[in-house]
This record gives C-alpha cells, structure tokens and sequence, in this order.
C-alpha cells in the first residue's frame, strides 16, 4: 500500500488535471439554468441550492462534504462524486460544479509557506531545549501508522508552558488543533502561540517582556497540541490531497484510490469521540469511504484516545469550572459552542458559553453559536462535546479562515488569521480561572501606567489603570452593559476575587461604564528587581472581571564591575584610579604584595625602586554582598639617588 500511494501521488502530481471532464472547467451557469454537469472520477466541488436550513443536514447524511454554507444565497458548497451529484439531480437538487474552487482542488497551486510534519514537530522540540524553565514536551501517544508499526508514522506531541519555579497546581488551558489532515493553517497557529508565551513571536509576547504572558505563564498551565492527526497531514504535503481524516486503512471496503475529497479510507477523528458518539447518521456516518466516518466505537482510534487521556488527566473533576479547551480547525471564521450533536435542549452553560464566544468575537469578527445554528448541521462525537460533556470544561471550537488550503501571501503565511485570534486566545488563558463563565462578564482593565518607573525601594508610586465594561452587543449575544462598581490589584500573583488592594475612581464614584482609577502602591518590604501589578475590576451586578498585568522595577544595588585600572605616574609613585559600574557606596581592597593592603578608593603608592609590579583590586558593594576583581600589574621606570656607604670610624679611648 506505501508504495501505492507513493506511485499516486507522483502520477496525481503530474497529470490529476486529466481526470476531470473539460466541461467542469467552464464558466459558471446562472443559478437557474442549472443544467446537469458531469463530474469526473475524482468528483468536484459544486454548489447546491437549498430551500431550507433542514437541508444541510440531508446532504450531510447523503454523503456531501460540506466545506461551507452561503446562508443568504441558500446554497451548500462542497464536494461530492458523480454518484452523489446525480443522486442529487434525481432528488430535485439545483447542483452547479464551481470551477474555480473544482480547479483548485484538483491541482492544488502549491503552499510554500506551511512547515511540514517534521519541520512542526523539530520546532517543537527545540522550542523545549531553549526553555526549559517554562516547558515540557510530552509524547501523548501515537499516531494510528506508528501503532501498526513503530518505525513508522509518529509520536503525538503536547507542551506544556508554565513557569516551573512557581508550584501548583495552576488552571488549565488546552488547545488542540489538526484533526483534519487538510486543514493546513491551523497546527501553525497552535505553534505560533507556543512561541508567543516563551521567546515571543513576531515582536509581540515573550515571557520576561510582556507582563500579561510573564503572569499567565507564571501562575497558569497552557498545553497546546498542534498536530493530533500527523499521518493525515502526511498524506496532505507532497500531493496535495485533500485528505480529512487519519490513515486507519483496516475498514476499507474499496474507498478511491488516488483519494477524493469526498472519499477515501481512514475514521475522523473529531467523529470518534466518546460523547454522543453515533448519536445520529447526519452528523457522522457509518460509512467507511466517507470523510464523516465515525469508525467502529466510540474512541477506537489511537489519536483520539491520546486526546482523551490527556484530558482525564488535565481535568480530573468533571465539576470543576476551572479549565477550558480550544480546538482549532478551518474554515468558517466561526466559534462554535456547545452542543455540537443535535441536541434537544441547549448547553446548560449555553449563555456563558455564548458570551465567552462572543466576546472573542469582538477581536475576530467571527459567527457565535452552536453548529446548528451557524453550519447549519449538527455533528456527532467531536471534541468540545467530550471535554464539555464528559471533562465538564468550557470548550469551543474555532473555525478560522477562508479555506482548507487557505492560500499563502506569496511565501508568507497569512498574517491576518494569527492576529485576529491571538487576543482570543490570550484570554481564555485571563478567565480559565476562577471560573470563565462568570469571569467573562466582569470588566475589563486596560491602558495601565505606573510612575515613577523605576521607583526607589521603600518608596511609593502611582498605579493608573482604566476599568471599563466591555459588554458584547452583536447579532450572536446581548448583554446589557453595567457600570463599573469596584477595583483592585495584587502584587505579583493573582488572588481570590475581593481580596485586593484597592483602587479608587478619578471623579470619586464607581457608577460609570467606563473608570479611570488610581492607587499609590506601597514598595516596603519588595525585593529590587523586576515586579509585576495585577489589575482587575468588579461590575455592578457583581463580576469580576480577568486581570490585566503591568510592570514596575523597584530600583536596587547593582552589582559593582570593575571596568579598567588607570595607573599615573611620577617618578617612583603611582596613582591608583579604578572606574567602576554599580551602585555605591564601594569598599576597595588594594593588595600591593610587598608594599601591603590599601583600603582607600585613590591610593598613592611609593615606589623603592624601578619595576614591574602585581597588584590585585578587591570592590565590593550592595547587602547581602557582591563583589568583583581585577589584577594587573604597573611598570615603574625611575631614577634613584646614587648612595656611597662610608666605613664607619668609631673613636677609641686613649
């Protein structure tokens, strides 16, 4: 079969375009002339006209991969073959081949500017080595290749990224992404956003430089696991297959080969789940061919058991709100919620839920709502409803982008996707604790300022901070603004709500949407160095909101350097001068070998005679402590005064 699939992928690279009949490449049809149009072996990518919502999950059940839904045209964009299409034509579906988005899917353009398996997981591992203190890399499990053979496929990778110095156990934030083989952009976001709380990533974060990413790693846990299906997206790179789901080839009752987009062998793993698995055949199918395929139980494959254990471990109190799970898929520009399977009542978190979506939502301009009401169809035994119904976490999933091979700017990657979704990302790490589904109501503190910076220790300064409550007004949520009602702030690490130190309002009540607020923090007792302020509000119906972090540098004694010895000489006699960096006051030790100990910062030192001669200077400075050295030696070129001895003549007695 491997060399198989080797043989394709060359002849598929060379000529796949032969496959398609010419008639699939030409112009579209308005919408109603709608002749039928034949489809090749390999199928197409068409558009089917709907009359209603319910339809969605019709054409779902009969086998169509449906890549999007066009809402106010009332059509279904995805992929079927030519038994599907003229199933379709026979039961009164309109069906027009899109061949624009069919030529693309045939002869993939190329996509230079995504890193393959190999590239994702080295990465991985050398973001590990350079950061110990902050990661681990965890092999979770193995893909559904390297189970059958251990010389092949791959380890499943996660990072964990937290600050090891400080103990837990801390809140949790999972993210997960590429369930989906085809679906290039998101394990690099995943990546990126490793990158973003360890060295920074693209001038923006970086543990140390960014004060929220240095608390959230501080006193937070994000595992991230980029690449849950590796074989899949193997099958993806050099041939630009359309592959959707893990290589599982046991159940394989004659799926196409040279794969489809609308069939091939293999389970989908975000069908596979544990959770209301099989719960309906529009939202996974029994079908082994096809990319809904759920396999044969609930969680037999090995990628979706690494996944579950991982999160029975992370979040072994399905009553603990504490915690959230993100996993990450395209394309839609959607953020799903709870339930995802057809249920016959909402989430009973379903408005926190809501809320949580739709304040991320304000940074990404993405749909909000469960999958029925945004892809218009509910699938079954996927992964938020796991986590959510079995782990009892918040959990979403976001849909990015434009398209499954979403296209490169030239051989960069597109930008616009990782900006819009890092604040989304950044907090849900805020509100994972102490509980996101009230966190998120709570205000938010912004535009942070402290002055003097740095501040002398012991001394005061001045904390500013705005308080204002973002509530979400669009078309997904409303949520009724509330004004601000209280402040506070913490040193260094994050409290329990209400237990802070306080911040007062500028105009000397809480009773707008929007406070400016101050405090004068008191330095007593803090340790020179880098600090950090933890500011967080209170709305009047009662929520705090996540915290927002600022930095504050207590200045202390620097460490003295001895930069140089400048020696001056006149005659026999030296002048001894260091220059130095450091906080004074310095203690100076001048050894001089024959000649003694000095203690004074300028000595002056005579000389008996011309030579070269050791020294060695001693500075020490700051409490406890410190200390540096340095040796040299001063060349002495002079003139001594010739000396004649006389006998001595003592005088006698006569």
């Amino acid at each position: 079969m491997a060399f198989l699939r080797g043989m394709w992928r060359i002849l598929l690279c060379a000529g796949l375009v032969l496959l398609l009949p010419l008639g699939a490449f030409a112009g579209a049809v308005a919408p109603a002339q709608w002749p039928p149009q034949p489809v090749g072996p390999q199928g197409a990518v068409v558009r089917i006209s709907i009359s209603s919502p319910g339809e969605v999950a019709l054409l779902a059940g009969l086998g169509v991969d449906i890549w999007k839904v066009e809402k106010e045209r009332l059509e279904v964009i995805g992929a079927v073959g030519p038994e599907l299409y003229t199933e379709l034509l026979a039961r009164g579906f309109a069906v027009e081949v899109d061949a624009e988005r069919t030529q693309r899917y045939l002869v993939p353009p190329g996509y230079p500017c995504y890193r393959t398996v190999e590239q994702i997981l080295d990465h991985m591992v050398a973001v590990s080595n350079a950061y110990p203190q902050l990661t681990e890399l965890l092999d979770i499990g193995d893909s559904w290749e390297k189970v059958q053979d251990p010389a092949a496929g791959y380890d499943i990778l996660a990072m964990r990224i937290t600050n090891e110095a400080i103990p837990g156990p801390k809140p949790t934030l999972l993210i997960v992404s590429e369930h989906h083989a085809r679906e290039m952009v998101v394990p690099e976001v995943a990546d990126f956003f490793i990158d973003y709380l360890t060295g920074g990533f693209r001038g923006a974060g970086g543990y140390g430089v960014d004060p929220d990413v240095t608390w959230l790693v501080d006193h937070r846990e994000v595992w991230v696991v980029p690449l849950v299906n590796p074989d899949g997206r193997k099958m993806v790179e050099p041939s630009g297959w359309w592959w959707r789901k893990n290589t599982n080839d046991s159940v394989n009752p004659g799926c196409a080969w040279p794969p489809t987009a609308y069939n091939h062998y293999g389970v989908d793993i975000n069908r596979n789940y544990a959770y209301m698995w099989a719960y309906d055949n529009s939202g996974s199918t029994s079908d082994p061919c096809a990319q809904g395929y759920r396999g044969v139980a609930a969680a037999s494959e090995p990628e979706t058991q690494a996944i579950q254990s991982l999160g029975t471990q992370l979040f072994p109190e399905p009553a603990d709100t504490t915690g959230m799970m993100l996993t990450l898929h395209s394309y839609w520009n959607a953020i799903l919620i709870p339930w995802s399977y057809n249920a016959p009542e909402p989430a009973p978190d379903d408005a926190a839920l809501r809320a949580i979506g739709c304040k991320w939502a304000t940074y990404n301009g993405y749909e909000v709502g469960r999958p029925g009401e945004v892809l218009w169809y509910n699938p079954n035994g996927t992964t938020d409803d796991w986590f959510y119904g079995d782990r009892g976490v918040a959990s979403f999933t976001f849909e990015m982008g434009e398209d499954f091979f979403q296209a490169c700017w030239g051989n960069e990657f597109p930008w616009d996707i990782w900006e819009e979704n890092l604040p989304a990302f950044v907090h849900a790490a805020k509100i994972v604790a102490p509980d996101p589904y009230t966190t998120v109501y709570g205000p938010d503190a912004h535009t942070l300022s402290v002055s003097p910076d740095p501040v002398p220790a012991g001394e005061p300064f001045l904390l500013s901070a705005t308080l204002e409550d973002h509530r979400i007004q669009n078309s997904d949520c409303s949520v009724p603004e509330r004004p601000v009602a209280a402040a506070e702030y913490f040193i260094d690490a994050p409290g329990a709500d209400g237990t802070g130190l306080p911040l007062a309002p500028l105009d000397g009540a809480f009773d707008e949407i929007v406070e400016p607020v101050q405090a004068t923090v008191d330095t007593e007792g803090l340790t020179p160095g880098v600090h950090y302020l933890l500011v967080h509000g209170r709305s009047q119906d009662g929520y705090w909101g996540p915290f927002t972090a600022v930095f504050f540098h207590i200045a202390g004694c620097e460490p003295v350097q001895i930069l140089d010895v400048v020696t001056a000489t006149s005659g026999c006699t030296v002048t001894f001068t260091a220059r130095l960096s450091g906080t004074p006051p310095f203690s100076y030790t001048w050894d001089l070998g024959p000649l003694g100990v000095r203690t004074e910062p300028t000595p002056t030192v005579e000389f008996g005679w011309p030579g070269n001669y050791p020294f060695t200077l001693t500075v020490s400075n700051c409490v406890p402590a410190q200390q540096d050295t340095f040796s040299g030696s001063v060349s002495v070129w002079c003139s001594v005064p010739h000396r004649v001895y006389l006998p001595l003549i003592r005088r006698t007695s006569p």
